[in-house]
């Protein structure tokens, strides 16, 4: 087998090799599924497009904060004739502007990308008991609707290295230091720390240290170790 220097490759050129890999392993009856990675993609190319950040692991009702509006983005990856249509549950009927939904071509380029309404959502899609939600549905008469708009989303920085050297910065919950290790948890806090771009799929950390019992148990009881 040739050896790759995977270091040396554009993002497109690994998303390529990885989305080719999949298929060959589904062929292969390996794989079952194309489980994928685009959701956390979706999210940083809706970020760069409206010069926002992305929200917390925590944030439940929104994924992207641009300005005044907060958007849940959606992902699909069109695989051909048994491609999903179904996006995840939107658990909450408010809370949030619009829902960005992004669909990929099967080698993962932006064939699409529109923008929904909240209250369009609320009209169309009715309340699931059974997942707690309303569940979008990919239909043709969606992107037709007067009130969806189609977005002109770049999926050009794919091209780079990298998806993280961008200024800007994802959000952090009130205790974001709980999803780091223990060694990361039992370090004394040094103040005010200068925060560094998050790699994608990583939530920034939070550099608060007024955090409380209830907020932060996990980093509270860390302290007390410290100090005793």
């Amino acid at each position: 087998m040739a050896s790759v220097d995977l270091k040396t490759l554009s993002v497109r050129e690994l998303l390529a090799l990885w989305a080719g890999a999949l298929r060959e392993l589904r062929e292969r009856g390996v794989l079952r599924t194309f489980n994928n990675p685009i959701a956390d993609i979706a999210e940083d190319l809706v970020a760069l497009h409206y010069g926002g950040e992305r929200g917390a692991f925590s944030q439940k009702t929104w994924d992207v904060r641009a300005g005044d509006e907060l958007l849940q983005v959606k992902a699909l990856r069109d695989t051909g004739n048994r491609t999903r249509r179904n996006l995840s549950p939107i658990r909450s009927d408010d809370g949030y502007t619009a829902v960005i939904l992004v669909i990929f071509t099967e080698d993962l380029r932006v064939a699409e990308a529109i923008r929904i309404p909240r209250e369009l959502v609320n009209e169309m899609f009715e309340h699931r008991s059974h997942v707690n939600g309303r569940v979008v549905r990919l239909t043709r008469r969606l992107p037709a609707h007067p009130a969806v708009k189609t977005i002109a989303l770049s999926d050009a920085s794919l091209d780079t290295r990298s998806l993280h050297h961008r200024p800007h910065r994802r959000t952090v919950g009130p205790c974001q230091a709980q999803l780091h290790d223990h060694k990361e948890l039992t370090r004394p806090l040094q103040g005010e720390r200068q925060q560094q771009p998050a790699p994608l799929g990583v939530r920034a950390r939070s550099d608060r240290t007024d955090y409380s019992a209830e907020e932060c148990p996990l980093r509270v009881k860390a302290e007390a170790l410290l100090l005793a």
